[in-house]
């Protein structure tokens, strides 16, 4: 009967207070990620719980369901709890738990004024509420988590772009902006650009592709024009080969995030000059490979050390000016055997000596390619060294 439902809704009232601790209880034991909530969270999780119950209570009393303005605030819950973080199943296990703790709650403060009739609604009443509340929090929860997903991407994007046109001067600067869209790019990077066909799903694709277990790496992503460029950790294993007879690309180690500008700028030269042979035997240029063409192509930036270390690397050891001796003999007499006449030595010995260059250097000079960036990084080192300049070009 009315009246019935309206003496207990009195009662429900008066102890509101009383009430608040007990439905606070069966929340926390239904839902133990709510236990770590700070305090200020908890008393908003108590007044929203108090809330639910005068409505329910009301409901229930009229014959009613939530109106409009219920579900807009439940919607605007379920927005909230998307931007603390709260997991959405969490949060609808809540709202069932303390609407079972406001039965318990009716029945008890009910007893002896309410008949099977009374019981009957308090059921319907209480699915249709949960049933709508549930609705409304997931709506609210999911538009919210949204527009956070694509402010977060907007996030990423711009930083990613400042980095790459040299708006981070600093490490420290560029860390602190990883740390805050949670991306653990953190020390040594890699800059990896790779030309696509499909900006959009090709750039996606090459994330998976350098997923481990399926778990993609931490990561900045964006695409320029026709290349699709990531920012990786310097210990990832990049494959050589990302598709084989695909994508063409450039893989450059950077020391820090402010770092990453020249390697970009250096990446673009190597990528927009480049012949086709130059990815004959891996797909993906490389740091000696780029220096090399910068130097090429007269980029202001070129470093002739930097070029010949990256290439030639243990050759430039004192121990082996020998082997880099016998690849000079060669670029300058065109065969082994002449080369060989020109050193004073057997052609055999020759052989092994530009066999062991090749071992070193991991560039083979029976390569069109790889020889040209030999023989372009040894007269780079041959000028510095001419000049007097340091050894160690690093």
């Amino acid at each position: 009967m009315r009246e019935q439902r309206e003496l207990v809704a009195s009662l429900v009232r008066r102890r509101g207070e009383q009430l608040r601790a007990g439905v606070l209880d069966v929340v926390l034991d239904a839902e133990p990620a709510y236990r770590a909530l700070a305090p200020e969270q908890l008393q908003e999780v108590q007044a929203i719980a108090m809330w639910a119950l005068d409505r329910l209570v009301e409901c229930w009393c009229t014959d009613q369901g939530l109106a409009e303005a219920d579900r807009a605030r439940l919607r605007g819950i379920g927005a909230a709890r998307a931007r603390d973080g709260r997991a959405p199943g969490a949060v609808l296990r809540a709202y069932r738990a303390g609407a079972l703790a406001a039965v318990d709650v009716i029945f008890e403060l009910g007893d002896g004024h309410l008949d099977q009739a009374d019981a009957q609604a308090l059921a319907r009443s209480t699915l249709i509420a949960v049933d709508a509340a549930s609705e409304a929090i997931t709506d609210g929860y999911t538009a919210a988590h949204h527009q956070l997903d694509e402010d977060r991407d907007r996030a990423l994007r711009n930083l990613i772009d400042d980095v790459l046109v040299g708006r981070h001067s600093s490490s420290a600067a560029f860390a602190a902006r990883c740390r805050q869209l949670q991306v653990e790019l953190t020390g040594a990077l890699q800059l990896l650009v790779v030309a696509i066909d499909d900006p959009a799903a090709d750039a996606a694709q090459l994330v998976r592709d350098l997923s481990i277990d399926g778990v993609p790496p931490p990561h900045l992503l964006t695409t320029r024009g026709s290349r699709a460029v990531l920012i990786v950790p310097g210990d990832l294993e990049v494959p050589g080969s990302l598709r084989p007879g695909g994508w063409r690309g450039c893989l450059l180690p950077a020391a820090d995030g402010a770092a990453v500008a020249d390697a970009y700028a250096l990446a673009v030269v190597a990528l927009d000059y480049a012949p086709d042979h130059a990815y004959v035997q891996q797909p993906l240029l490389t740091e000696g490979d780029a220096h090399v063409l910068a130097l090429l192509t007269g980029r202001p930036a070129a470093d002739p050390g930097r070029a010949a270390a990256t290439v030639l690397r243990a050759l430039l050891e004192p121990r082996n000016d020998h082997l880099l001796a016998g690849l000079e003999a060669l670029f300058a007499a065109g065969n082994a055997i002449e080369a060989a006449h020109a050193l004073h030595l057997h052609p055999q010995t020759l052989r092994y000596r530009i066999a062991r260059a090749r071992q070193i250097s991991g560039r083979d000079p029976r390569d069109p390619w790889q020889r040209l960036t030999l023989e372009v990084a040894q007269r780079a080192w041959a000028a510095c060294h001419d000049t007097s300049a340091t050894r160690d070009p690093d």
